[in-house]
């Protein structure tokens, strides 16, 4: 179909890019603090679609949805309460107490968030990708077009851009290019159902099985009674050695003492992949203009914090934005959300760093994973590692974190 050019159907003062958890969570923010029809929200993809996840949401993320009334009731989209993280190396097996977060559809949980920004007055626009292309006055004109071929070029107060990693919305500005690490590896993830993966390589409700061998880690968990999610990162180098990404977790969870699929069960299992995960931008910010979420920049998620790092910045950046529209101060708010994104999730993501380093020693995994399963020091000491993923991202409301907002 030839492109044509269409005039929008009303005006948005606000638009975000990418409907995951970042971009849904920051359309529901804008639209609650600037009102009904503010806020325009467009997805690249058909809705509703599968992404690449290990589909946990950990405690942190949990009480961000709640907090912030991003979904009516999380805990009715039918998740599974998580209770331990059981962490495999070659021959050892420690057990580490992980309680307060969900193992939960990344399909269920994305859906339930656009739900919650459409009710609260945000527009929705699936198939529809956005290129931002230049600022102009106090606005950005972005051009966006649907699937169909239909082309518009609208002008926006503030955009907020979460459109993943590899997201092409800010190709043409160079100042945000995007630096791959030259470790990074690969992420991999299957919903499936039960009965293709072994009892060995799945552990029982509630409890992320994690597989750590040469060349990534996998990991495994029951979403329901029939379905379960499969995840992992993996290094691109040993992916062509072992014949392909279903061949090397097959290898990592067999040297943990666990065949992963059943038999013939790989050839069943459709497992979808990202780019390389480790990433960072040279900048994530200009007058407006405001990215979050994974489009900001990445680190492999061992710790299970992907999704939390996306809504915490996505709400974060909302409100930031929101005030910026309403005291004129969008000048500031480039340097404002720098810094804050640096407090709010850059310094979970140094850490993060530091188990990305550490998984690709299996032998000091194994060496670790033995310290916990002996020692109650070890042990005490691993669950305080994980009680610490559950502390909150967003250290109050709004109002209460004004003051390192943009100023008045």
């Amino acid at each position: 179909m030839r492109s044509r050019h269409i005039p929008a159907a009303r005006d948005a003062r606000v638009l975000v890019i990418g409907a995951g958890p970042a971009g849904a969570s920051a359309a529901a923010a804008v639209a609650r603090a600037l009102g009904a029809d503010s806020t325009l929200l467009v997805e690249r993809s058909a809705w509703p679609r599968a992404k690449v996840c290990g589909c946990c949401l950990g405690k942190a993320g949990v009480s961000l949805i709640e907090r912030h009334g991003l979904v009516a009731d999380i805990r009715k989209l039918g998740g599974v309460p998580l209770r331990e993280i059981e962490i495999r190396c070659r021959g050892a097996a420690a057990h580490v107490r992980h309680t307060g977060g969900l193992a939960l559809a990344r399909a269920s949980l994305d859906a339930a968030l656009v739900a919650g920004a459409i009710e609260l007055g945000a527009r929705f626009e699936p198939e529809t990708s956005a290129s931002v292309l230049r600022r102009e006055g106090d606005g950005w004109i972005v051009r966006l077009t649907h699937r169909l071929g239909l082309v518009r070029e609208e002008r926006f107060g503030l955009v907020l851009v979460a459109d993943g990693i590899g997201g092409l919305s800010l190709d043409g500005f160079e100042e945000m290019g995007t630096r791959i690490s030259r470790s990074a590896w690969m992420g991999m993830s299957a919903v499936v159902g039960t009965e293709l993966i072994t009892p060995r390589a799945l552990g029982e409700p509630g409890v992320v099985r994690m597989h750590v061998g040469r060349g990534g880690y996998v990991g495994t968990v029951r979403l329901d009674e029939r379905r379960a999610a499969v995840a992992g990162a993996l290094d691109p180098h040993e992916v062509r050695k072992n014949g392909g990404p279903a061949q090397l977790m097959e290898r990592i969870a067999a040297s943990c003492g666990n065949g992963l699929a059943q038999t013939r069960g790989s050839e069943r299992i459709r497992f979808t992949g990202t780019a390389l995960l480790t990433r960072r931008r040279d900048r994530i910010a200009l007058p407006g203009l405001l990215v979050v979420g994974d489009s900001a920049g990445y680190v492999e998620p061992f710790t299970g914090e992907g999704m939390t790092w996306a809504i915490a910045s996505g709400v974060r950046a909302a409100q930031l934005g929101a005030e910026g529209l309403q005291t004129g101060a969008m000048e500031e708010l480039a340097s404002a959300w720098t810094a804050e994104h640096a407090r709010i999730v850059g310094r979970r993501q140094r850490t993060c760093r530091g188990f990305r380093a550490f998984v690709r020693r299996p032998l000091l995994v194994e060496g670790a994973v033995h310290a916990i399963s002996r020692f109650e020091l070890a042990s005490r000491c691993a669950e305080l590692v994980a009680r610490t993923m559950g502390v909150e991202y967003l250290d109050g409301t709004a109002s209460e974190t004004r003051g390192a907002g943009v100023p008045a």
